[in-house]
């Protein structure tokens, strides 16, 4: 290999990426590394200088694209993003809102304080803008978001008391199995619904139902991290060690917006029609059944274990 260049292009190849370690010191190599050869390790260490300069540029580049996500100025409503459109399309459909709802269930155990509790989830509703947003559609048929005051949410938490029933947890799980497929109004909102169910012993189920238009399943991690150190906060009086958020949803948005328009995604768009252009192949995959004439939502799960040694494994 002659260079940075060749080496890289060679390793995409192969489905192997070079990355920087946490000091930006060395350099990690993950993807399909057996097919690395002999070879590949010696370019690797004959270039590794220049490798780690490289990828230190790409980084610092990422990063100042990253900050110049400007605040965008308070209105009443704010441009949605290309996925939140396609959503909001795919929820004017028969099953197609409540076939994106993201339901979730965590298990809490010991004495918690509910009225704790519903406080820590109004400060994270108040914290995350995206959380307080509805939808909907102006007269010249641009959809926009529109951010509620936090003062205007009140029908998002319920707590339902089953400590002194035998059948609590039965009767719980009947409510989240039936409200998971309850559809949300994605222009009343709000499109978030918790409810706390009280259990024997102690026990507690916490269940979220939550729109895919303003959320994913990675998102949800954070908002029970939130959720959890206000919690922590509030009872304990422990520090809140919580980032300050500097941009919003919405302001990624406007952002992602402005580069659409810009004239380096006008380059990547041309080179991509000129990459697929032509008759494209069609992808027939097996199928059980045949595909309906008119789209349903109707599905079903697939239950299996896997073996511990084969978790391992993987």
């Amino acid at each position: 290999m002659n260079g940075v260049k060749e080496i890289l292009e060679s390793f995409s190849e192969k489905n192997i990426r070079i990355l920087l370690d946490k000091d930006e010191t060395n350099l990690r190599v993950i993807g399909e590394v057996a097919s690395l050869t002999q070879q590949d390790k010696t370019s690797i260490s004959e270039f590794k200088s220049e490798l780690v300069e490289l990828l230190k540029i790409r980084k610092k580049s990422k990063q100042k694209k990253q900050s110049e996500i400007a605040v965008v100025p308070s209105r009443d409503g704010y441009m949605v993003s290309n996925s939140q459109r396609r959503l909001w399309v795919l929820s004017q459909f028969d099953g197609g809102s409540s076939a994106y709802n993201i339901p979730g269930v965590m298990a809490l155990s010991g004495s918690h304080d509910v009225d704790l509790l519903k406080r820590s989830l109004e400060a994270v509703v108040s914290r995350h803008d995206i959380l307080r947003t509805v939808f909907k559609e102006a007269d010249n048929g641009d959809v926009l978001q529109h951010v509620l005051a936090p003062e205007s949410i009140s029908a998002y938490f319920e707590y339902r008391d089953y400590q002194d029933l035998s059948e609590g947890y039965e009767r719980a799980m009947d409510f989240i199995r039936t409200d998971s497929y309850v559809a949300f109004d994605l222009e009343t909102g709000p499109l978030l619904r918790v409810v706390l169910f009280g259990l024997e012993n102690e026990r507690y189920l916490f269940y979220y139902n939550v729109h895919h238009i303003i959320s994913d399943g990675w998102s949800m991690k954070v908002l029970t991290r939130d959720v959890m150190s206000y919690y922590t906060h509030y009872r304990d009086g422990a520090l809140l060690d919580l980032p300050p958020l500097r941009i919003q949803y919405k302001d990624y948005t406007h952002w992602q917006a402005l580069e659409l328009a810009s004239s380096s995604y006008k380059d990547h768009h041309d080179y991509w029609h000129e990459e697929l252009s032509g008759v494209l192949p069609v992808l027939n995959l097996p199928s059980r059944g045949v595909r309906p004439a008119i789209k349903s939502y109707n599905g079903s799960s697939v239950h299996g274990y896997l073996s511990k040694d084969l978790v391992v494994g993987i």
